[in-house]
């Protein structure tokens, strides 16, 4: 057993696995103190919130990060995590700089201005941190920011709550929590280049690894974003608040094991299976054992969540949240498919088979977004959850499939 865990490279998705585990349960153990606190109508303002600075956050680093595991040394890796944080300052102070210009045509949207700007760059840092730390094997500086950044996030938006902060409580306490998170990062990272004498500005960056990154990753990013932020968005226009609230909190309930064991595996799979395709070796056994024993963890809870998901949001999170349970229901498919398909999307990028992959999310947001305009011409948001349940986990069986065939 030990030996086929250290074959799937686990261990340090363990040690990142076991931090998010923390931090999840502090976020569980949150939610129905927050679902109690806040309404589905200030869920659905922090959703519209966070569905502007996510595809934004996309642009102010053009993807640079997704090169850091790539690089061929630690001081390459740092010279292009420094290219990312400064591309994401500037189109973060220039988006800001737009919103603001818009304030003097749009009433009340002033406040849009700084909010967006701190939104951006509390989740671009935040992630080219991540990657850095997991490229210079630094799996317990990042392990621990997970557990400060759900802590602090969680603890303040709680507190602000019960000040009766209520609209903008959820967004406060979430740009609080990525600061904390950043200023962790950057002030662990600054202590140990210090200690270990790391030469940080003697590496390069390697234009011809980034360009495929900007060209293609990018608008990629922004499409994968929009299978967030433009639901979010469309459920704004064409249903109500409820129903945007109460999609939001399904999303978030359902997003939390995919953050908590899929994306760490992706973070601590996608180095090592760059050294072996440099090697000449293929990775595809580790793609199946891998995605094999996420679906077995999946599955049985997708079962309990298609059952039960009614019953069981309206006990955890409070009656208010019935409907967001039968959302659950319906995406319970999808759910469990996203968990054991979704940390192999490096497959795509060490084989630069970006294009590829950028028509494949096209699809994928374009039969959610029919799925919905169907649901709005029929008024019944419901039924075109589940459609889209459905289209979207057969999109992700074909690209498990197409990964298996990259990576031989």
């Amino acid at each position: 057993m030990i030996e086929r865990l250290k074959s799937l490279h686990i261990f340090n998705a363990a040690k990142l696995s076991a931090a998010t585990a923390v931090g999840q349960i502090i976020s569980y153990a949150a939610a129905p103190v927050l679902s109690r606190i806040y309404g589905p109508q200030d869920f659905a303002l922090f959703a519209t919130f966070y569905a502007w600075i996510v595809p934004l956050a996309v642009l102010s680093t053009w993807r640079f990060e997704f090169s850091i595991p790539g690089t061929s040394n630690n001081q390459q890796a740092w010279s292009h995590a420094r290219w990312s944080t400064r591309s994401s300052l500037w189109m973060a102070c220039g988006i800001g700089l737009l919103f603001f210009i818009a304030s003097f045509f749009v009433a009340h949207s002033w406040h849009w201005s700084y909010l967006i700007a701190l939104g951006i760059l509390s989740i671009s840092l935040a992630q080219v941190y991540n990657f850095l730390t997991t490229r210079l094997n630094a799996f317990k500086l990042n392990a621990t920011s997970r557990i400060i950044n759900n802590l602090v996030l969680n603890g303040m938006s709680i507190l602000l709550g019960w000040w009766g902060m209520l609209q903008w409580g959820l967004v406060a306490g979430f740009l609080v929590g990525q600061a904390t998170t950043i200023l962790f990062f950057f002030l662990s990272l600054r202590l140990s280049s210090k200690q270990h004498s790391t030469t940080e500005t003697d590496g390069r960056v390697d234009w011809s690894t980034v360009r495929p990154y900007v060209l293609f990753n990018t608008p990629q990013g922004v499409l994968e974003t929009l299978q967030l932020s433009g639901i979010i968005a469309t459920l704004e226009w064409w249903y109500s608040s409820a129903v945007t609230g109460a999609y939001y909190l399904c999303w978030r309930f359902l997003q939390a094991p995919v953050t908590l064991i899929s994306n760490t595996i992706f973070l601590s799979q996608y180095p090592k299976a760059s050294e072996m395709r440099r090697e000449g070796k293929g990775y595809r056994p580790m793609i199946i054992r891998t995605g094999g024993m996420l679906f077995a963890m999946s599955a049985p809870f997708g079962i309990i969540l298609f059952l039960w998901g009614p019953e069981l949001f309206a006990w955890f999170f409070g009656e208010d949240w019935f409907t967001a349970g039968q959302y659950a229901a319906w995406l319970a498919p999808w759910f469990v498919f996203n968990f054991s398909v979704s940390p192999f999307s490096y497959a795509s990028l060490i084989e630069g088979r970006q294009r590829t992959s950028l028509v494949i999310t096209t699809m994928d947001v374009c039969s959610k977004v029919i799925c919905l305009y169907w649901g709005h011409l029929h008024a019944d948001a419901l039924t075109a959850i589940a459609v889209f349940s459905v289209t979207s986990s057969l999109i992700l069986i074909f690209t498990y499939i197409w990964y298996l065939r990259l990576s031989r």
